[in-house]
């Protein structure tokens, strides 16, 4: 019921509302059983006051019970003044006030959002439950139409001027038909024949105040109905016809296809079953029969049996002689006819040109001299021009065989991968597709490389705050809140213009409750043709499914995921996993996505395993999209995680560490690192994390997610609380996520995003160096990661190893300084050559641009500072990459030490910049001394005063911010204070301001 935070939205104008802008409505509910009290919770009630969904009667939302067992309540509504699309009011029914008795109006077919919320929208005059519901059948020529019609407060129905038409001919005025005491219209239609027909009720006020409502049904009156419905798309080579005989005395039925071949019909009561083989093509059936001697029949059902003629292209790769050899010969027809077959080089995409376009069953060329991923597309054609194709790279690596690209493997960008989740409505002040590409500039400069956009697709009700899209009723378009489908092509080009993927969130375990195939089950119920795509049955275990099954008058519609509005789809229905399949194959080819975050996935797997959709799933999307992205949401770590990826037989290159993000959450909130390094491995006993997945396993890191609290939220207290659980997400293995607004300190988990005022300016330089460090630096999108010992409580040190790039990082979690002592694995780390004791070393802080020395024996035993949350990245190298500064100490007393200023820089200082202050201090080992920096001008007035330091003995760089004093000359003065003497020693600087 998180659709009662619309009580915000609470009308203060319900009572007293001014004449004429205000409509008085009565709402009625017909219980299938029989409530002992009803209830009319809504927007313009505050949700009738309920408590975790649980009612207390009141006035101002419980029902009147009538005579015939129905329920009515009057509310006077502002006019086009709900929450809900286009001004509407959202409400819902509410039997004996318990939190289980929340129904949508069964007279209602509109509804938001994804519980399903009934909405009405209240205009002059206002129409309402009208009959019959729309996708009804109703097996009368002759219906009654039954509406309810609301004038505004004070006004009235012009009963001559309003009318009834069908099919767009006026055939009734509401005439006496309209009962102005209780709104409702009653008229009897003219007769009508089978088929859909839509009748449009149009209702004026007086001073041409109008407006209308429609409703589309289908009459089914004819003695002779089918019961199967025409279906353009049959895959199966039989199936059994069904219709009805409603009439009496009806003989000689049998059913004639394709005016030529007579099949007989078996009876069971009225109902006849026909077994029917399907020719490929069109299939008509008609029905025939007699009463009181006259010939009847029924109209015509149409089945297109489909057959997929198409070739299946199949490339394989030789290398032989220093030349690469691409062939089709494992390419197949259904058919069994000859095939001919083109390549093509997409070199729109590879490192260099290779300039293949050529028939043939097989290519040859020399290894390009840029390593990269090379890719291919092969089409195979049959003498009937049907056409198959197959996609696939050749990945070239320096000293090594040319390689094909496998199903289970993930290309370069994959690996690379770092993931922004943006949700549309929330990323712009339009809210649409165009505000994400108005946005590309600032997901550029930020540094990832890959857009995650949260569902894009035409959904139940408008996507919002409250509605994150996952109600889907068309998987071929975008939303109209969101744009179009050419709003979306100019975000691919723009995507591609600024080398960024992009990738869908899909629902393949789900669709709306209001879907087209579900509303064609509710209509039609077991002889729709859409029956088999929708689950009816609970089937695996739970896991956070809470699956249960509705009903209607005792028919199982859908069995649902989480007791929402969500239809489960049955994916052991060949048909269901074809239509799915072609959905994914639509936006990957025609739209040019990238890959896809698959909503629920493990639902599919619980039900059905991975070999019935996720491991076909995978293999012919790679068919077609060799280098696509799939991302589960599932758990992606633990035992029995490693079914979900393509290593073990599922599908993913990436799935949800659940486990990291609760122990990061745990570790930030009490600086604890105890546990932190068994999730970040994935309890590996190597280098290797994902030692239970496999090569192309990468779990799936993030801080927050647009189901999760923000990180912000959670330490709103202390903002930089988060910020070494971002440098660890970035330095450790596994793809990194930021949600939209986590680089600057956001806090709605939905909201829109001002990100012209950041909460926390400081975050987002931070992200975009971490950012630019990962793609920077391989060793850090590598799968190997050691521990490094210390005594630190709250730091958290490890190893990525690399190639003369090992790098070193250390995260203090606690809000206060620490002096950390590192014992570096050094066999661990991957070095040219060894470091010998006396070989001088650097460790380059890629954080902040500095350069430490030590020399080869210090690695097992060196001490340095952080800050209250600071994280070092320190890459350990045999050369200086930026300005040598001191402030690492080796644990030795081979020099001697003075406490005393070594240097200040710059000096002189420009007016509004930060200076740099180095110093010493002295003091045996293991001894921290509180030092305090104080600058004075030439009066000998303090004029800045800093916030004291706790350091260890050693040599010490800090900033301070003298940007505040205006320029001239003035003395900067460093105290140092021993806690156990109370011995004070002082050292002066000279320090030049300019202006």
């Amino acid at each position: 019921m998180r659709s009662l935070l619309l009580a915000l939205v609470f009308l203060a104008g319900l009572f007293g509302a001014n004449a004429q802008d205000s409509v008085d409505v009565t709402f009625r509910y017909f219980p299938d059983g029989n409530p002992t009290l009803v209830h009319l919770p809504g927007e313009f009630n505050n949700w009738a006051n309920n408590s975790g969904g649980s009612i207390n009667p009141g006035n101002g939302w419980t029902m009147v019970r009538q005579s015939d067992g129905s329920w009515e309540k009057t509310v006077r509504l502002n006019i086009g003044g709900g929450s809900g699309p286009d001004g509407a009011y959202e409400y819902k029914f509410n039997e004996n006030g318990a939190s289980t008795g929340w129904l949508a109006d069964p007279l209602n077919p509109l509804t938001n959002g994804s519980y399903g919320n009934s909405i009405i929208h209240v205009r002059r005059p206002t129409i309402f439950h009208l009959q019959p519901l729309p996708g009804s059948i109703v097996r009368t020529a002759t219906p009654e139409l039954i509406a309810d019609v609301f004038p505004a407060t004070g006004q009235y129905i012009d009963t001559l001027a309003s009318q009834v038409l069908v099919d767009g001919v006026r055939v009734a005025t509401f005439g006496s038909a309209y009962d102005p005491a209780t709104g409702i219209l009653r008229v009897p239609l003219p007769a009508m024949t089978d088929g859909e027909h839509t009748v449009t009720v149009a209702a004026w006020e007086p001073h041409d105040h109008a407006s209308s409502l429609a409703t589309t049904f289908t009459v089914r009156a004819a003695p002779l109905q089918w019961l199967t419905r025409d279906n353009p798309r049959v895959r199966v080579t039989a199936m059994e016809l069904m219709f009805v005989a409603d009439g009496p005395d009806i003989t000689d039925v049998l059913v004639v296809r394709n005016e030529t071949d007579t099949l007989p019909a078996v009876p069971v009561g009225n109902v006849f079953a026909v077994q029917a083989s399907l020719l490929e093509g069109e299939n008509r059936f008609v029905a025939h029969g007699r009463t009181s001697g006259a010939a009847i029949q029924s109209g015509i059902l149409r089945l297109v049996r489909v057959i997929d003629h198409a070739p299946h292209a199949e490339i394989q790769l030789g290398f032989s002689g220093g030349t690469v050899n691409l062939n089709a010969y494992a390419s197949t027809d259904p058919d069994g006819d000859a095939l001919t077959f083109h390549w093509r080089s997409e070199d729109d995409r590879n490192p260099l040109p290779l300039g293949v376009d050529h028939d043939g069953a097989h290519i040859s060329f020399a290894p390009p001299a840029k390593p990269g991923e090379y890719y291919f597309t092969l089409e195979a054609r049959d003498p009937d021009a049907n056409a198959g194709i197959a996609r696939n790279y050749v990945r070239i690596v320096q000293d090594a065989d040319p390689t094909l690209g496998r199903v289970d493997e993930n290309p370069s960008w994959v690996r690379d991968a770092i993931v922004y989740e943006i949700f549309v409505p929330a990323f712009s002040s339009r809210g649409d597709l165009h505000g994400v590409i108005d946005g590309m500039p600032h997901i550029k400069q930020l540094g990832v490389n890959t857009i995650w956009l949260m569902p894009i697709m035409d959904n139940l009700g408008t996507t919002n705050a409250f509605n994150g899209g996952y109600n889907i009723i068309d998987f071929y378009n975008v939303d109209e809140s969101l744009g179009t489908l050419a709003d979306f092509d100019r975000l691919i080009d723009s995507a591609r213009a600024n080398d960024l993927r992009v990738i869908l969130d899909m629902t393949p375990n789900h669709v709306s409750g209001s879907h087209p195939w579900v509303e064609d089950i509710r209509q039609w119920l077991g002889h729709s043709i859409y029956r088999g795509y929708i689950e009816s049955r609970v089937l695996g275990g739970d896991r956070g499914l809470g699956q249960s099954v509705v009903e209607q008058h005792g028919y199982p519609l859908y069995a649902r995921y989480s007791n929402w509005t969500l239809a489960n789809l049955n994916l052991s229905n060949a048909e269901t996993r074809e239509a799915m399949m072609d959905v994914h194959r639509y936006w990957l080819v025609d739209r040019r996505a990238d890959g896809f975050r698959l909503d629920v996935y493990w639902g599919p797997q619980e039900r059905y395993g991975a070999a019935t959709w996720w491991r076909p799933f995978r293999e012919e999307i790679k068919r077609y999209k060799p280098d696509v992205f799939l991302l589960g949401e599932t758990d992606g770590t633990g035992p029995g995680s490693e079914i979900n990826y393509a290593d073990g037989g599922g599908a993913l290159d990436a799935g949800y560490d659940w486990s990291w993000y609760g122990q990061i959450k745990s570790t930030l909130g009490n600086g604890d690192v105890a546990a932190l390094h068994s999730r970040t491995s994935n309890y590996s006993p190597n280098l290797h994390y994902n030692h239970h997945t496999g090569a192309n396993a990468s779990y799936f890191r993030f801080l927050e997610n647009h189901d999760e609290d923000r990180i912000a939220q959670i330490f709103q207290s202390t903002p930089p609380r988060s910020m070494p659980g971002a440098a660890v997400m970035f330095t450790a293995p596994g793809i990194p996520l930021i949600y939209a607004g986590q680089e600057i300190g956001w806090r709605g988990q939905r909201d829109r995003i001002a990100f012209t005022s950041p909460p926390q300016p400081a975050l987002l330089p931070y992200y975009r160096r971490l950012a630019s460090i990962r793609s920077m630096w391989p060793a850090l999108r590598s799968p190997r990661i050691a521990p490094i010992l210390h005594g630190t409580p709250g730091t958290y040190a490890f190893l990525r190893p690399g190639l003369d790039e090992n790098i070193i990082v250390a995260a203090n979690f606690r809000d206060i300084p620490v002096t950390v002592t590192l014992d570096v694995p050094v066999d661990k780390l991957e070095l040219s050559a060894p470091p010998l004791a006396d070989d001088v070393l650097y460790l380059n802080d890629l954080m902040v641009d500095s350069t430490f020395s030590l020399r080869g024996e210090d690695l097992r035993a060196f001490r340095f500072d952080l800050a209250p949350f600071q994280t070092r990245t320190l890459l350990l190298s045999d050369s200086a990459m930026f300005a040598l500064v001191t402030g690492m100490t080796p644990l030795r007393d081979a020099a001697p030490m003075t406490f005393g200023i070594d240097a200040t820089f710059p000096n002189p200082l420009p007016s509004g910049h930060a200076s740099t202050i180095r110093y010493t201090l002295d003091g045996p080992i293991g001894q921290r001394s509180i030092v305090r920096c104080t600058v004075h001008d030439q009066l000998g007035r303090e004029r800045f005063r800093g916030a004291p330091w706790e350091r260890a003995r050693g040599t010490h760089s800090e900033s301070i911010d003298l940007g505040s004093l205006p320029a001239g000359q003035y003395h900067l003065r460093l105290q140092a204070t021993d806690p156990s003497t109370g011995m004070i020693r002082m050292d002066t600087r000279p320090v030049t301001i300019l202006r």
